[in-house]
């Protein structure tokens, strides 16, 4: 991890030397439930305003335990908003956006710092294009604080999504 921290750092330039607060009060929130292709396993991204950083969370349909994982992105000092927002659409979509900033660190949140803790099934719905069925829920995520010295801080917060589970 560490080799490839210091590699993207080389490659996208310097992170800021101040540690970056990370608190999901302050962020704008991207939900990503569907693609092309029908209902797929959640994406949720935080982007930190002018701390150049965004948190992704995934969710995963493939396990009824819905398994949490995060990743804490953080860009060079120079990166707009704009920019970030370019990149967070290329992870989810078709990549429609060929020049985006790269972030300068890739950060995975350890085992145990993201977790579902409550669901309540919605309904049903069909994915289309295709003929299966899912279940739709309603899913809090609980995510504790979590610090990497003199990069980032990020602080605890609980947040309510959604995941489509196949029946």
């Amino acid at each position: 991890m560490v080799a490839s921290t210091l590699f993207l750092s080389l490659l996208a330039g310097p992170v800021s030397a101040k540690e970056r607060q990370l608190e999901a009060n302050t962020t704008n929130k991207v939900q990503v439930r569907h693609s092309m292709l029908g209902l797929r396993d959640t994406l949720l991204f935080y982007t930190f305003s002018g701390q150049q950083a965004v948190l992704r969370l995934h969710i995963s349909n493939k396990d009824r335990a819905l398994p949490v994982t995060g990743i804490v992105y953080l860009f060079p000092v120079n990166t707009t908003d704009q920019g970030l927002k370019k990149w967070i659409n290329n992870q989810h979509s078709d990549g429609l956006f060929p020049e985006v900033p790269r972030p300068a660190l890739s950060h995975k949140l350890p085992k145990g710092i993201c977790k579902a803790t409550t669901t309540k099934v919605l309904g049903e719905k069909k994915n289309h294009p295709n003929t299966g069925v899912f279940t739709d829920h309603a899913v809090t995520v609980s995510i504790k604080a979590h610090e990497l010295k003199n990069q980032f801080k990020l602080a605890a917060f609980k947040d309510k999504t959604g995941i489509f589970l196949p029946k």
